[in-house]
């Protein structure tokens, strides 16, 4: 494993230690369950990511998704696809 691989595995790991104390408190983030985060749609990513605001793991979780190449990471939005002006495609 490389450099770079073992930090994305570190950073992995302290977003999945932020997400087991939140819950041992009661607390819940933006995105559970919530199939914005990761949807395919560039707008309802855009949307999805003004709630990573109000996150309290909003640090780990942007460590975390540096490497990510798709959904809502800490209110960075990563892929996506823009709607067209025809009826069914995306750009």
């Amino acid at each position: 494993m490389n450099a770079d691989q073992v930090a994305a595995a570190e950073a992995r790991e302290a977003l999945r230690l932020a997400l087991i104390s939140l819950a041992d408190r009661d607390g819940k983030t933006p995105c559970a369950h919530d199939d914005r985060f990761t949807a395919e749609a560039l707008e309802v990513l855009q949307s999805a990511a003004q709630e990573c605001s109000r996150c309290p793991i909003q640090a780990e979780c942007g460590e975390a998704g540096a490497g990510e190449t798709w959904g809502v990471w800490a209110g960075r939005v990563v892929g996506g696809r823009q709607k067209t002006g025809r009826k069914g495609k995306t750009a």
